[in-house]
């Protein structure tokens, strides 16, 4: 999506219909759209593990059986 706005915001500017000040905004913007939206998931990953962590489920969630982990 980042990709494709960028496109048509260049395409915008070389067709005249925004100038270079805009067209820089706008790219800037977008560009900080991404990077909220890449910290937004990140963080909502750390909460789900923090929270596999703290109800003991890590293990059920990767299926991992904990009987391999006994010595045998």
């Amino acid at each position: 999506a980042l990709g494709r706005q960028g496109r048509l915001l260049e395409r915008l500017w070389r067709a005249g219909e925004i100038g270079a000040a805009d067209y820089l905004v706008q790219l800037r913007q977008s560009l900080d759209t991404q990077e909220a939206a890449t910290a937004h998931r990140g963080r909502a990953w750390r909460a789900w593990f923090q929270w596999l962590a703290a109800t003991g489920r890590t293990l059920d969630w990767t299926g991992i059986d904990e009987n391999d982990f006994e010595a045998n």
